[in-house]
């Protein structure tokens, strides 16, 4: 009896002791209006999953370069930046590329409001992205500049 009951006094003091000496670890708190900067290669990533006329922009971008027109996909991508635009680092462009040859395919995107800035600002390349096409070795690499 005296053991169980030692071993209740010592179970209790340790609860005890992990109770008024345990310091929670301090919360840090982020607010996403606060952030500089933005993960480009991510966000490319989930916009290349978001979903427009029943297809990702990903395959839409793919068909539209087996049927040699880009008119549906560059207006989809117009009105998706436009409901996304940031203050923070707004996307300027958008364009593919064919790949292993580096042929220029098309320009996907332009913000025309930061077209017309003379050439003093900054503008970099903030990701790249590859989309394989169907045949083997062949891809779509696609670069988003911003105003960082």
């Amino acid at each position: 009896m005296q053991n169980i009951a030692s071993t209740f006094v010592l179970f209790i003091l340790v609860i005890f002791t992990f109770t008024i000496t345990g310091q929670a670890s301090t919360t840090v708190k982020y607010n996403v209006e606060n952030i500089e900067l933005i993960d480009y290669n991510i966000f490319f990533m989930n916009f290349l999953k978001s979903k427009v006329q029943g297809k990702t922009f990903r395959d839409m971008f793919v068909d539209s370069y087996y049927l040699n027109d880009f008119d549906n996909a560059i207006d989809e991508t117009e009105n998706f930046f436009e409901r996304v635009k940031t203050e923070k680092c707004p996307v300027s462009t958008i364009d593919a590329f064919l790949m292993p040859e580096n042929k220029p395919v098309k320009r996907i995107y332009t913000d025309i409001y930061y077209t017309e800035f003379p050439e003093a600002l900054e503008f970099k390349e903030v990701s790249e992205i590859d989309v394989p096409l169907r045949e083997p070795g062949k891809y779509l690499r696609f670069t988003v500049t911003a105003l960082c």
